[in-house]
């Protein structure tokens, strides 16, 4: 049965803590972190198709559905997701993310970031304000695609993570550069020193 929880337990080499309990190795079946965010995300057919293209990779799908009228949107999917999809509110993406194979997701500013920031390459499928926007710029920098929710059946979803997961995948050579390159801007760190600066004057 499909439930709503956060599980935290144990931990992942690179991430910074700890890691949901009960979930699979992810060195055995890759995981796909699937999400709506938190604002436009009541869309079960979202969930459902991008849960069955990840099963149908081999991969486990974790997602999260956000925390906003989760219960009524666990029930709508109950026994609609594959077997191993692993359902929660929300995650910490230090946690989960470093040990994403791959997310298809909304393209909220957030999200995107976060991917970036861990090499993840993306599937972005937006769903309202400046998602099409973060959706354009996924696909500019070549570290992953952008499609309508209209466009993302199974089927299409399933091809683009296929060759998203790749050992050699162009998509997730570039995840990995885009990410060493937002590493050297010095992050929230740098960005404070510079607002500082700025104040000082």
């Amino acid at each position: 049965p499909i439930g709503v929880q956060t599980r935290h337990v144990g931990g992942l080499p690179g991430a910074s803590g700890p890691m949901p309990a009960g979930y699979p190795d992810p060195a055995v079946a890759p995981w796909v972190f699937i999400t709506l965010g938190t604002t436009f995300n009541n869309d079960p057919n979202f969930f459902i198709a991008a849960s069955q293209a990840a099963a149908e990779v081999g991969a486990v799908p974790i997602i999260a559905l956000g925390g906003t009228d989760d219960t009524l949107l666990a029930s709508r999917l109950k026994d609609r997701l594959p077997s191993q999809s692993q359902v929660v509110s929300t995650i910490d993406f230090a946690c989960v993310l470093p040990a994403c194979a791959a997310a298809i997701h909304h393209g909220g500013a957030g999200t995107t970031h976060a991917l970036v920031t861990h090499g993840v390459p993306q599937i972005v499928v937006p769903h309202a304000a400046d998602q099409a926007r973060q959706g354009r710029g996924v696909a500019r920098t070549g570290c992953g695609y952008h499609m309508s929710p209209r466009q993302a059946t199974p089927d299409k979803l399933r091809n683009a993570l296929a060759q998203l997961m790749a050992d050699r995948s162009p998509q997730r050579s570039q995840a990995k550069t885009l990410q060493a390159e937002f590493a050297t801007l010095g992050g929230v760190t740098r960005a404070a020193e510079s607002v500082e600066a700025i104040v000082e004057r």
